[in-house]
């Protein structure tokens, strides 16, 4: 489907002229239509002949690279059953203006629908005049909210009816497939969801001085969300690009809970967009950031030069079982200031880990890398004498100069016999080739100490190292096969995550971890745990602290991060259980409980923090009523704004007209749902905070829409007017 020259508004309407499939010469037998609002589509293909559907598909488009242009696809819906097939097309722009998408996907008119390579000519369709006139329209994609699979950690099966519904101006489709879903868990044991169907139902309708059908295709085709008919029926729908995964808040001690933020990236989700989130300290979301960053890790805020920033890296490549990334800056206005950075720029040449980004009070970065795979002998250590060996270091740069400072890689100080990890387990690799290759260390935090030097985790060793800022000689080893260090009876750490310095004194340090305890196939506890423990560096022994214990007793094979708090609790993520906790200091009582609500998603850490965000975008604003002349209904929200304790609405009969100050309402939630009983054609929506002040505008006069009923039930829509700002209220910043 096309795929360049995306419109100013974020909105596509295309057409497909041809197919070929090589070495067959091109044809076209499908009258096919494809619309996208923002990073969602609905594509539409009607056999010309038959007036039956040849393939009916909805989803998301993601894009892979921008040179050369690769899309992929995802399948929400698809008429072929093909949710395991990878749709994904390389696009350049043909002189005449048209779209050359090649690539490699099913081809379903043959026996099996093998594999074929294909090419496509697709061209842009102007929008169709609808009943806003010729010089603007409403452009939305809205998903069935109807029981996917959620808020259950049990494999099983269940039906889904699945739904979209697209519009851009003038043209309207509907798309619905039964399909069924089913929880496993794949080899490494974590959780999937495998989708299957067959027959899609298809409505599509065109504006011409009235709404009228030019498709119903399908056996209750009837019962399809419909323009003609005013959206008849029940059903709830979201919108794809700004439905986020709920975090459903289990346990909550009023007034002993400490206030603030709940910044989490979840990924692997099968409900919702991977990406970064932040949430309130009562489980109601405040910003989704997947729209712009797909796969997030270690999303959280940090201080850089004096300002508040949110920090995080991103996935930009997988191989295999390997994959890198880069380091992300975003400024408190949730949009990028340092730019996307890519790997080989902030790294001088070495790709990114995403594991950790850790800002340095002297305005440098400590970040994992992702340094070589080098050829090595193995068989001392019962791998291959011909193998590969992956090493994963750190390095710190200077922010402003992007200079790196100090590159350290542990196979050229650790001894692989300290691996605990055998060869052919899972994404630890087997080494027999460059894409297997080994993974004896595992680096998965970093962190500074007062006299420059490093501490590090290694999870496949079990151990903490503090490493020389002179000569990267290690200087101790804490925990593993050949710690320097003894412990207190009972105490002891594996596999463990995000270990940091939260204090330094003349005899020693006190650190943090979290301690997982198995990596599925070492346990050394019953269950995971937060630990805060203390170094005596004169005795070299150790002692513990503080332990935080899960109430649920989870043992979490991966992931896993300790954060306290100013208030003196502590905040403990349960990385791959989708869990939070806060403890009081000595770990006798929880005093806060989340889970996210989605069946396969799981974060790598989760922090909690106070941040004041203004983002740059405006408020979002869907009006609707029934029939014109009835009741009006507003759904308002502003993505990321930490400020707004208020809406101020004005609204007008007509778009020229003067704006009426509807009334001042109290924000709830996300997205707040406010009603008249008059009817306004045109809204402005007006942000406050606490004081009563503006904070901003929804800036575009908004028209109601007025054909449906419980057309989202509460979620905002995508739009595209063009309309003019004249007559606005004057008190808006």
């Amino acid at each position: 489907m096309s795929a360049t020259k995306p419109a100013t508004s974020e909105c596509r309407f295309s057409t497909r002229i041809s197919i070929r499939w090589l070495p067959d010469p091109p044809s076209e037998t499908t009258d096919t239509i494809v619309m996208s609002v923002k990073d969602w589509y609905l594509d539409l293909r009607m056999e010309k002949e038959t007036g039956m559907i040849d393939w009916a598909i909805a989803g998301q488009r993601i894009i892979e690279s921008q040179d050369p242009l690769r899309v992929s696809f995802s399948h929400e819906l698809d008429s072929h059953d093909a949710f395991e097939s990878v749709d994904c097309g390389t696009f350049v722009s043909l002189p005449n203006g048209d779209d050359l998408e090649t690539g490699v996907m099913p081809r379903s008119d043959l026996p099996g629908a093998p594999e074929c390579e294909y090419e496509e000519i697709w061209r842009e369709l102007p929008f169709r005049k609808g009943p806003e006139g010729g010089n603007g329209g409403i452009s939305w994609v809205l998903e069935s909210d109807n029981g996917d699979i959620s808020g259950s950690d049990r494999e099983g099966e269940v039906q889904v009816v699945k739904t979209f519904l697209g519009r851009i101006w003038g043209t309207y489709l509907a798309l619905r497939q039964t399909q069924t879903h089913v929880r496993m868990r794949d080899p490494s044991g974590a959780l999937v969801v495998k989708k299957s169907g067959a027959g899609v139902t298809a409505r599509r309708e065109e504006w011409e001085s009235v709404w009228k059908e030019k498709y119903v295709v399908g056996e209750v085709a009837g019962t399809l969300p419909s323009i003609v008919d005013g959206f008849a029926g029940e059903e709830r729908w979201k919108r794809p690009d700004l439905c986020a995964p709920v975090l459903n808040v289990t346990h909550y001690e009023e007034g002993n809970v400490t206030p603030g933020y709940i910044f989490i990236s979840p990924y692997h989700l099968s409900n919702y967009k991977d990406g970064p989130y932040i949430y309130s300290h009562t489980g109601e979301l405040v910003w989704n950031g997947a729209e712009d960053n797909d796969f997030a890790n270690n999303f959280h805020p940090c201080h850089i030069a004096g300002h508040d920033k949110l920090c995080m890296t991103e996935l930009t490549h997988i191989d295999g079982i390997k994959s890198t990334g880069s380091a992300i800056v975003l400024d408190r206005d949730l949009h990028t200031t340092e730019g996307k950075r890519d790997s080989t720029e902030i790294q001088a040449g070495r790709d990114s880990d995403i594991h950790e980004l850790k800002i340095v009070e002297n305005g440098t970065a400590v970040l994992t890398t992702w340094i070589m795979t080098r050829p090595w002998d193995l068989s001392p250590y019962g791998g291959p004498a011909s193998g590969f060996l992956r090493t994963t270091g750190f390095q710190e740069v200077d922010i402003a100069s992007q200079t790196v400072l100090f590159t350290w890689d542990p196979a050229d100080y650790i001894d692989l016999k300290d691996s605990n990890m055998e060869f052919g387990w899972g994404l630890y690799g087997d080494g027999l080739t460059p894409e297997t290759d080994w993974d004896f260390f595992h680096i998965n935090s970093a962190d500074k100490t007062q006299d420059g030097g490093y501490l590090i985790s290694g999870r496949h060793t079990s151990t903490i190292y503090k490493i020389s800022p002179r000569n990267g000689s290690i200087l101790w080893r804490l925990g593993g096969n050949n710690s320097d260090f003894t412990f207190e009876p009972g105490l002891n750490f594996s596999s463990q995550h995000h270990v940091r310095v939260r204090d330094e004194d003349e005899g020693g340090m006190t650190i943090s971890l979290f301690n997982n305890a198995f990596d599925k196939h070492h346990q050394t506890a019953l269950s995971s745990s937060g630990l805060v423990l203390r170094i005596d560096m004169d005795a070299m022994h150790v002692t513990l602290m503080h332990r935080y214990s899960s109430p649920r007793g989870l043992l979490v094979d991966k992931e896993g991060s300790v954060q306290p708090l100013e208030s003196g609790n502590v905040f403990i993520s349960w990385g791959a259980e989708q869990s939070l906790s806060e403890h009081i200091l000595d770990g006798s009582r929880v005093v806060f409980e989340a889970k996210l609500e989605d069946p396969t998603g799981y974060w790598y850490r989760a922090w909690k923090a106070n941040l004041t965000t203004v983002p740059t975008t405006s408020p979002d604003v869907y009006a609707m009523s029934e029939v014109i002349g009835g009741p009006t209904v507003w759904f308002v929200s502003w993505n990321g704004a930490t400020e707004v304790q208020g809406w101020k609405v004005y609204a007008s009969r007509q778009q020229w007209g003067r704006y009426e100050f509807i009334g001042h309402f109290e924000k709830h939630g996300f997205e707040t749902r406010i009603e008249s009983e008059e009817f306004f054609a045109w809204t402005i929506i007006e942000a406050v905070d606490g004081a009563g002040q503006a904070l901003r505008n929804s800036s575009v006069p908004v028209r109601t829409f007025t054909r449906g009923r419980n057309l989202l039930s509460g979620q905002t829509v995508m739009r595209d007017q063009n309309t003019s700002t004249d007559n606005i209220p004057t008190n808006s910043s």
